[in-house]
């Protein structure tokens, strides 16, 4: 879902809104989590359609990997990955909802590495898994791609009640380049928990968004503690120049 109204906060109630009216199909999967490079290809399923065929470039890319050019092979091996990952997204996606963590985690930055509409939106159901450890690879997952249609449900997660996951979301955000980002972020910079506080300025200052400027400047003056200090001085020195 991208954000395409006039405030991004807007556009985030209504993702919660949404989210809290979908049942949670994710969690209730039962299908045993293997991890996807076992899965074998299937007729039946090819069938019905739940599988993408891409015959024509598995098999151009195959060849490829034949190529004398170390560069020609790297590249065509990790795209022979994405278009087999298309083909089983399916499975992938069982994966991502169930079994052992470490599957689990794996799969979800595939789905994040595929960058299909589809295979992101998959990858954004996490954002209300259960497990924080598996929202924090959700929002992980976010960053290969960075794409748009993660952003409003990024600011939903800035509520998340695991500091863990609200920080690893700061850290997130401050890659997109949307202007009003730097709302959401401040209220960290400045609320009372020193860590997210230095998580806070360090996006910001990555973030580069000159209407930092003031916030910096007021911690930098007014903190006692040194970490925060040397974050917020770092963040004033990437700063893009005011106007």
């Amino acid at each position: 879902m991208q954000a395409t109204g006039k405030s991004l906060s807007e556009d985030a109630i209504l993702y919660s809104r949404k989210i809290q009216r979908n049942s949670r199909v994710i969690l209730n999967i039962q299908a045993h989590a293997i991890p996807w490079a076992d899965f074998e290809y299937s007729d039946t399923l090819l069938e019905e359609g739940k599988f993408m065929t891409l015959s024509d470039r598995k098999q151009a890319l195959t060849r490829a990997l034949q190529d004398p050019e170390e560069l020609v092979r790297a590249a065509a091996s990790r795209a022979l990955d994405r278009v087999e990952g298309m083909e089983r997204l399916q499975n992938i996606f069982e994966t991502a909802s169930s079994g052992e963590k470490p599957y689990r985690i794996r799969a979800i930055h595939f789905l994040g590495f595929l960058n299909t509409a589809e295979s992101i939106d998959q990858m954004l159901a996490f954002l209300q898994d259960p497990e924080p450890d598996i929202r924090v690879a959700t929002v992980k997952a976010v960053q290969i791609q960075l794409p748009e249609r993660a952003l409003v449900p990024l600011l939903s997660s800035l509520e998340d009640p695991d500091i863990s996951v609200v920080q690893v979301v700061i850290e997130t955000l401050s890659h997109y380049r949307d202007p009003r980002i730097t709302e959401f972020l401040i209220p960290f910079l400045i609320g009372p928990e020193p860590e997210t506080a230095c998580v806070a300025a360090e996006a910001l200052g990555r973030n580069g968004d000159p209407k930092a400027e003031h916030h910096l400047i007021k911690v930098l003056q007014e903190t006692d503690d040194p970490f925060l200090k040397t974050r917020t001085a770092e963040a004033l020195g990437n700063l893009r120049p005011n106007g």
